[in-house]
């Protein structure tokens, strides 16, 4: 796989401080309201671009704990409610990787090309 166009991947490190504060945005109010499904799957939405954008970029460690939040929230919506964990248990295992994931977002690893 070729690295992208150095103009493209300084676009795409300047972008990633609004990737943060749109997460940010989406997770507290996940946080506030864990059982609204709209809001579940915004920020899956988000994540699932990032777990994908990141690793084109180079951004591996960034797009690596994105795909894990990806998969986990895939997971559970694929787990037959009777199965699966409360909206409020899913928020709260989420949070030590989601503030991994916001804590990448701000200072992340150079890109690897």
């Amino acid at each position: 796989m070729h690295p992208p166009p150095q103009k493209l991947q300084t676009r795409y490190a300047a972008s990633l401080p609004q990737k943060h504060a749109e997460l940010s945005r989406a997770w507290a109010e996940l946080q506030t309201q864990p059982d609204d499904i709209a809001l579940g799957e915004e920020l899956n939405s988000r994540l699932h671009r990032l777990s994908g954008s990141a690793g084109a970029y180079g951004y591996l460690r960034l797009g690596d704990v994105a795909q894990r939040l990806d998969e986990r929230l895939r997971d559970w919506r694929e787990t037959a409610p009777a199965l699966r964990s409360s909206t409020h248990e899913l928020v709260e295992s989420l949070r030590i990787d989601v503030a991994l994931l916001l804590d990448e977002l701000m200072h992340p690893q150079s890109p690897q090309t």
